[in-house]
C-alpha cells in the first residue's frame, strides 16, 4: 500500500478585517484644535480603563467646567489577516513575512513565500551576508 504523501495547501486565504472602535472624547472648551480626552468605551458606552491614570482624568475631564463632554464617537479600522498554510508535515501557521517576504515553518522548517509555494532555504539563496542586494540574479 503506498503511503500518503501530504502537500502543502493553503486552509484559509488572506482576508481584510474590520473592528470598530467607541470612544468618548472630551474638548477643551473655546480650543479649534479640539485638544483634550479621548477614553476607549465598551458597547455600552462605558469607558474602558487600562489604568488607574486613565480611570483619574475621565473624572477629572467630567468634573471640569474646561471642558465639554463626553461625546459618543466611532471609528473602524481594517487590517489584513494574513493566510493559514497546512504544511507538507502538516503543521498550520500564518504566512507572514519572516524574512524577504518569506516565512518558515515553525515545527519541520521548510520555507514557503506568502503565496504558499515551497522554497529553498534562505541560505541557498546566493545571499552574502544577509543582504537582499547581493541575492544572484535579483
Amino acid at each position: 500500500m503506498k503511503e500518503k504523501v501530504m502537500v502543502a495547501r493553503i486552509v484559509s486565504e488572506r482576508r481584510r478585517a474590520e473592528e470598530e472602535h467607541r470612544e468618548l472624547n472630551f474638548y477643551l472648551i473655546g480650543d479649534e484644535s479640539r485638544a483634550g480626552y479621548s477614553f476607549d468605551a465598551d458597547e455600552n458606552w462605558k469607558p474602558v480603563f487600562g489604568n488607574d491614570l486613565q480611570k483619574k482624568n475621565y473624572e477629572m475631564c467630567m468634573n471640569s467646567n474646561d471642558y465639554e463632554g463626553p461625546f459618543k464617537e466611532t471609528w473602524t479600522s481594517s487590517y489584513m489577516e494574513p493566510a493559514t498554510l497546512q504544511c507538507e508535515c502538516g503543521e498550520k501557521f500564518s504566512l507572514v513575512d519572516q524574512y524577504l517576504g518569506a516565512c518558515e515553518c515553525p515545527k519541520c522548517g521548510r520555507w514557503y513565500n506568502l503565496f504558499g509555494t515551497r522554497l529553498l532555504p534562505p541560505s541557498e539563496w546566493g545571499l552574502e551576508n544577509d543582504d537582499p542586494d547581493d541575492a544572484v540574479g535579483w
